[in-house]
């Protein structure tokens, strides 16, 4: 399910954003108020998220945040277990 939710992203989300021609301080803001939408909604299950996916995947998509996000609302996801 994780897989087809990250493919339906790249589908469908990732293809409006680049046909929007935003430069990369758009992209970023956007990204970050996704990020902000996500922590209220499922920060709790972004681990059993990552766990649908291979390392090599899981690790492509944590570099996309990292690319486009906050590390400081990254860092919550990756340690939201720990503060719990």
């Amino acid at each position: 399910m994780c897989k087809t939710h990250f493919e339906e992203e790249e589908k469908d989300l990732l293809p409006m954003v680049e046909a929007a021609e935003m430069g990369k301080e758009k992209q970023k803001k956007l990204m970050n108020q996704s990020l902000e939408v996500m922590s209220g909604t499922h920060s709790n299950s972004f681990d059993f998220l990552l766990e649908g996916l291979t390392p090599q995947e899981a690790m492509q998509y944590i570099d996309l945040l990292m690319t486009f996000g906050d590390p400081n609302l990254i860092s919550s996801f990756l340690c939201s277990d720990v503060v719990d």
